[in-house]
């Protein structure tokens, strides 16, 4: 089940690590990104900028039991997880296949 998370922009990193080792492994991450250019001084830069700045896709089994998620809100680098994840799984879907077509 995705869930979805609001993340402290400079923790992110943090997040995942800490949401790895207390579900275990095979959690899958998402966060949409662009790829941007630069011009300065007649050179141009390259980076990826996030979409949705701070907020990140979660992906496990576990997601599903509303109790499991009570334990996760005190997560580092976690703000919140949103509302209404259970209810609107097939618009996440969509949206996140949508986002990795144009990748």
């Amino acid at each position: 089940m995705w869930i979805v998370a609001k993340v402290k922009f400079r923790e992110i990193n943090i997040f995942k690590k800490d949401l790895t080792e207390k579900v275990g492994s095979k959690v899958n991450f998402y966060s949409p990104t662009v790829e941007c250019q630069q011009i300065k001084k007649n050179k141009i830069r390259k980076y990826e900028k996030q979409i949705l700045e701070n907020y990140v896709f979660c992906y496990h089994e576990k997601f599903s039991l509303r109790s499991f998620i009570t334990q996760l809100k005190f997560a580092k680098g976690l703000v919140c997880f949103l509302n209404g994840y259970n209810f609107n799984q097939k618009e996440i879907t969509n949206f996140i296949d949508y986002c990795k077509s144009f990748e």
